[in-house]
């Protein structure tokens, strides 16, 4: 077996050194115990290996100081927690609104990454005093009280973030959402992309299979393995893989109760995410001046039709900005409705609720939210009846047993300027989160999200949206 030496990274001692992590004069433990607001951490030295999945000369050794943060004691040698503020990073549907605004103005898009970024920020709440690990000669001098936001730390994010803010609004920059910012209408914002090479091979071109009811009721036994290949997945399906999004928010359903019917759906989306490893969501350039656009969201049900939902209806959405005649996939979903629906009608409302709520996520993205139109389409005739009417008898008990109200929809309508539109099902963009197709069907529904696959083979190419234009 081969031996690999580590060595700890003189860049990132003297990284820690050139921000002022922690006061470089030691105290002694009891000295440090006389402020009874004081907390105590250990910290260690973590080691990876970036870009691992690459050839060997690509990878390259990373070394952190991180703050055992799960083990926070207080003077008396109790476990604690730091009181942490609300922070939260800004939301994918925001980076994509942003990104989609950009592109229709033509903006350039710019990236970055900051080095140390945590280090560079103050450490707010009671004083925290650190034990250094043995590495370290200073380790044997007492403990450190810490000056920066060590990672690890509980409240190391939201003091990120808080201290982020504060300096881009010192610069006139404005928050319109969770962390993100605009300034005289131009948004920016910083991500992290991961890119995989063309591949071909043959193998499904739809990630979704149905197997046996009778496979769903068998246990079947899982080393681990599928816990952290669904985990990938779901990053996947919320990132840039709307078309495996179904598949994998049912796959990811029996984590805690695995089954053979279980490991059938995984099998076949890792083949299908192995064989089209590469999807596109395009943005179409415009220099759109202005600055005036429309939310449009489609919502879909499938009534009782997962073989393995015991008979719980599934809801999807699609939602996008529509500037100067081009539309951005800027969000979708796909899940479970929590209670079974008796009526297609019901199941169709349910999404369409869902669908409601989340375009004022979107809303509240936009720099401008006055005068921006919204229209949400389904394909159902009864449920948007219902909607238009404010009531329907045979759909009054969804306000108690699927907490969905129909009287708000309309009033979404008649007050705050929500057009609600029937949809052919062949147009509905939704339909992809809530069903499984055939193949050609299957790319044929992709197109409608403006999204692109890598086309593995010519059947494929010849079903591709461009090649059948509009549907």
């Amino acid at each position: 077996m081969p031996m690999v030496c580590i060595v700890i990274s003189l860049g990132a001692l003297l990284s820690l050194a050139e921000f002022g992590t922690w006061n470089p004069i030691p105290i002694s433990f009891e000295s440090a115990r006389a402020d009874p607001s004081a907390t105590f951490v250990n910290a260690h030295f973590i080691y990876a290996m970036k870009h691992a999945e690459c050839d060997v000369d690509k990878r390259i050794a990373k070394v952190r100081l991180v703050a055992a943060g799960n083990n926070l004691r207080d003077v008396g040698g109790a476990l604690t927690h730091q009181d942490v503020p609300y922070a939260a990073p800004a939301s994918l549907a925001s980076l994509r609104v942003t990104v989609a605004l950009a592109a229709a103005r033509g903006h350039s898009v710019a990236k970055l990454d900051v080095t140390s970024a945590y280090l560079q920020v103050q450490l707010g709440g009671p004083p925290v005093f650190v034990r250094l690990p043995k590495e370290l000669p200073e380790s044997r001098d007492g403990v450190y009280r810490l000056e920066k936001a060590l990672y690890g730390l509980e409240r190391s994010g939201a003091d990120f973030i808080a201290e982020t803010s504060k300096k881009l609004q010192a610069q006139g920059w404005r928050e319109v959402a969770q962390s993100l910012f605009v300034r005289d209408k131009y948004a920016r914002y910083a991500s992290r992309n991961a890119s995989t090479g063309p591949m071909r091979r043959k193998g499904p071109r739809t990630p979704d299979v149905e197997p046996a009811v009778e496979e769903f009721e068998e246990s079947f036994e899982d080393d681990g393995r599928a816990r952290k290949v669904i985990g990938a997945l779901l990053w996947l399906s919320r990132t840039t893989r709307p078309d495996i999004a179904r598949a994998t928010a049912r796959v990811a359903r029996f984590v805690d109760n695995w089954t053979l019917g279980a490991s059938r759906l995984l099998k076949r989306l890792e083949e299908y995410v192995l064989c089209n490893p590469i999807s596109v969501i395009r943005y179409p350039r415009q220099r759109v001046i202005d600055s005036s656009c429309r939310v449009i969201a489609f919502s879909d049900s499938d009534f009782a039709g997962d073989s393995a939902a015991k008979a719980r209806s599934t809801s999807g959405a699609a939602f996008f900005l529509e500037l100067g005649g081009a539309r951005y996939l800027v969000d979708w979903s796909s899940g479970l409705q929590r209670a079974v629906s008796t009526s297609s009608a019901e199941a169709e409302l349910v999404a369409l609720a869902s669908a409601c709520k989340t375009v004022f996520a979107v809303l509240e993205s936009l720099p401008e939210q006055d005068g921006t139109k919204v229209e949400v389409g389904s394909d159902s005739a009864a449920a948007l009846g219902a909607v238009r009417r404010g009531w329907s008898a045979k759909l009054a008990h969804a306000r108690r047993t699927q907490r969905v109200c129909v009287s708000w929809l309309h009033d979404l309508e008649e007050q705050q300027g929500f057009v609600f539109v029937w949809v052919p099902s062949g147009r509905n963009a939704a339909d992809i989160f809530t069903k499984s197709f055939g193949p050609l069907e299957f790319l044929r529904k992709i197109g409608l999200l403006e999204n692109e696959r890598v086309f593995s083979n010519k059947l494929e190419e010849a079903a591709s949206p461009a090649s059948m234009g509009a549907l």
